[in-house]
């Protein structure tokens, strides 16, 4: 009878620590996933945390300066810019008549907006 009691207690065990393993388990991925984390989190209207950005207006400008801007044949053909490059690159896409002639308003904005969100600028 001692090795039958035995043997329910170690049962009995084995399942409490299981179900305890499990809920322990669930509870933590339940607060992982609740944390958010990431760039592209809710920014604050003052400016502490992070922009939340326009995934398809980046996509165009990124498009539009890849195609436009730094390519073969265009202002400028380089794969790595310093900010300082890029700050005086930017300043000459604005000021560019026949890059904006050939851009719609829609993608001059995009241009813009990459840039800026790029190069942090």
């Amino acid at each position: 009878m001692i090795t039958a009691s035995s043997t329910l207690v170690k049962r009995h065990a084995v399942r409490t620590s299981t179900f305890l393993l499990l809920s322990l388990t669930l509870l933590l991925s339940g607060a992982a996933l609740a944390s958010g984390g990431g760039n592209y989190g809710a920014g604050t209207s003052n400016g502490a945390g992070p922009a939340k950005i326009d995934g398809a207006r980046y996509s165009l400008g990124k498009q539009v300066y890849k195609n436009n801007v730094n390519c073969d044949g265009c202002i400028i053909n380089q794969s790595k810019l310093s900010k300082k490059e890029a700050t005086h690159l930017y300043k000459q896409v604005k000021k560019d008549s026949n890059l904006n002639a050939s851009l719609s308003k829609r993608e001059r904005k995009a241009l813009k907006y990459y840039m800026r969100n790029r190069f942090k600028l």
